[in-house]
């Protein structure tokens, strides 16, 4: 792999993180079930 796919693997991954500990599965859908 290079460096640019080393990078953007990293990104996704810290993306995701952000994401997940920002909006936890349950909480995106609760709007849905209330």
């Amino acid at each position: 792999p290079t460096l640019w796919d080393l990078t953007a693997l990293y990104n996704s991954i810290s993306v995701t993180e952000v994401l997940v500990h920002a909006q936890p599965p349950h909480r995106q859908f609760m709007p849905l079930e209330s």
